[in-house]
């Protein structure tokens, strides 16, 4: 996927609306970057593999680095959602907190 050229929604009259876009792309853009921050700080050593071979190690650290990448580029794509729809606008106003 070219993430030069992505789909973006359109706000409009028939479609859902502005303020829930625009939240809920935030909150997956924010909920993404949290995961990468986890997968980050995840404890990740050699000695934890050393059983399974001595490639075991190299093979996770290559699997890692590819899902850290697919991570990534999918926290980007929603950016740009975040990005196009909040363009030029106020910001969102804060959530009420429920009662109780």
């Amino acid at each position: 996927m070219n993430l030069n050229l992505i789909t973006l929604p359109i706000v409009h009259l028939n479609g859902t609306g502005e303020t829930t876009l625009r939240r809920e792309y935030a909150d997956l853009y924010l909920a993404l970057s949290k995961a990468e921050q986890a997968m980050n700080e995840l404890t990740f050593h050699p000695r934890d593999y050393y059983p399974l071979g001595v490639e075991a190690f190299a093979q996770a650290v290559e699997e890692r680095r590819e899902l850290a990448l697919s991570l990534t580029r999918l926290r980007n794509y929603i950016h740009r959602h975040v990005y196009a729809l909040n363009k030029g606008k106020e910001p969102l106003p804060e959530r009420e907190s429920p009662t109780r």
